[in-house]
This record gives C-alpha cells, structure tokens and sequence, in this order.
C-alpha cells in the first residue's frame, strides 16, 4: 500500500472519528432543555464547521496522526478555537 493511500485512509478515520463524535454531540444536545439548546448553538455551528473543514481538504499527516491520538478530536479542535484570538467579523463586514 502506497504511502497516498495510507494517508488518505488516516484521513478517512479520523473523518469518521469526528463525525461520530459530532453526531454523538448532537444527540446529547437533543436531550436538553431549548434554553441549552440556544446557549449550545455557537458551540453546534463551530463543530460542523470544523468538520466540514477536516471533511473539505487534506490534513497534513503528523496533524492527522496527532488528532487521531486525541479521544474526542473534535472537543479538542472546538477548546483550541476558543483560545484562538480570532474573529470573523471583519468576514462578514466584507459580505454586507
């Protein structure tokens, strides 16, 4: 097996590792009350978009290797934006 291939199946696990953590997320979300609901739909809408970027385009290996190694990927990914010092306002004033 090629060193691609071995890449791309890395990528497929951890693609699959994410989305059933999503989707193990949005179940326990469901349990809850509308008001966590509503105080959980930032937290719904940064997950989704972290997975579609993972789903969207070709991680480099070692960060590959490095989410797979973590229990909940997608937990650690959504702790680490919210330590991030970024915004995408300015984003949005480019779109109005």
């Amino acid at each position: 097996m090629g060193r691609g291939k071995i890449e791309q199946e890395m990528n497929e696990i951890l693609l699959e590792k994410m989305s059933k953590e999503y989707d193990d997320f949005l179940e326990k979300l469901s349990l809850k009350s509308p008001d966590e609901i509503i105080r959980a739909s930032y937290e719904k809408v940064f997950k989704e978009d972290i997975l579609a970027v993972v789903e969207s385009r070709e991680l480099e290996p070692k960060y590959v290797k490095a989410l797979l190694r973590e229990n909940y990927p997608l937990e650690g990914c959504y702790q680490r934006w919210l330590e991030e010092d970024v915004t995408y306002m300015e984003d949005l004033r480019i779109c109005i």
